[in-house]
């Protein structure tokens, strides 16, 4: 009778990698960029969130007329919404640390009760979710202005009147320019009257 051969393999067990947490480092003034390229160059994975603002061009960019028209000219430009704050994965050996910070202008991190403080990478992905990361200069300009918001004029002949804006406008943000016109009904004394006007004569409210 012959016996029973029993083979017994052996499985590795699957390894499972916790995700990092995030650190929120504070860089030297003006080195927001300088600490990204360093932290990119180490392969550590950073987040630095940045949203889209109206913000007045410089008056050495305006043509003569815009600059005798007395009106603040305005174009949207991508502005972190952390300055001189960067956030990045903890890193898994700290060995090159010294190198690091050097190259990269890193001054300190944010503390929480003496200790650093961490932020969970679930927290970061939710973050992104809903904020977007980015907001992406290709699209539509409707995201600063909504049909049937409420709205304030900054200058001209209706400046300080309420108005709602009546049309979205569905360009690209890339492609605004202070030509740009948004179509607003405007209440003169109880009465709307429909408006267009210039992009940088429309204000958001608080």
């Amino acid at each position: 009778m012959h016996g029973t051969l029993s083979i017994e393999l052996e499985m590795e067990s699957p390894v499972i990698t916790k995700p990092k947490d995030y650190l929120i480092a504070r860089v030297v003034h003006r080195s927001d960029a300088q600490a990204l390229e360093a932290l990119a160059r180490y392969n550590v994975e950073t987040y630095y969130p940045q949203t889209m603002e109206l913000r007045p061009v410089p008056q050495r960019k305006l043509s003569t007329a815009q600059r005798n028209s007395g009106n603040r000219v305005q174009c949207p430009v991508k502005v972190p919404m952390f300055p001189r704050y960067v956030m990045f994965e903890e890193l898994s050996n700290w060995d090159r640390w010294d190198e690091i910070r050097d190259q990269s202008g890193i001054a300190g991190f944010a503390t929480n009760n003496n200790k650093v403080a961490k932020i969970p990478s679930s927290a970061i992905e939710q973050i992104k979710r809903e904020n977007g990361e980015l907001i992406d200069a290709r699209k539509s300009a409707r995201i600063i202005f909504n049909i049937g918001e409420e709205v304030g004029i900054a200058s001209g002949a209706f400046a300080s009147f309420p108005a709602i804006v009546e049309e979205k406008l569905d360009i690209p943000l890339a492609d605004l320019d202070p030509e740009t016109r948004l179509i607003v009904l405007v209440n003169i004394f109880g009465r709307q009257t429909r408006t267009e006007l210039e992009i940088w004569q429309v204000a958001k409210r608080d």
